[in-house]
């Protein structure tokens, strides 16, 4: 994350949510951004190859998010 966005980590975190984990973690950390109101979010990922990370991210993140709603 530092080399993406050539700044320490601490900085970043200042300025920005940071989170890093599992599709299902990142479900439930921005299911909480959207239980408090929020009707669009930002993914920004921090790798090299933007398309490919996007269809990773979309394929293993959607289908929690399609799993929360069914809860």
């Amino acid at each position: 994350m530092e080399r993406y966005h050539n700044a320490p980590l601490g900085f970043i975190a200042s300025v920005q949510a940071v989170f890093a984990g599992t599709a299902r973690q990142a479900a439930d950390w921005l299911t909480g951004y959207v239980a408090a109101g929020a009707r669009h979010l930002v993914i920004r990922l921090a790798t090299d190859d933007h398309d490919t990370g996007l269809e990773e991210f979309a394929e293993r993140f959607c289908p929690c998010c399609v799993a929360e709603n069914h809860r």
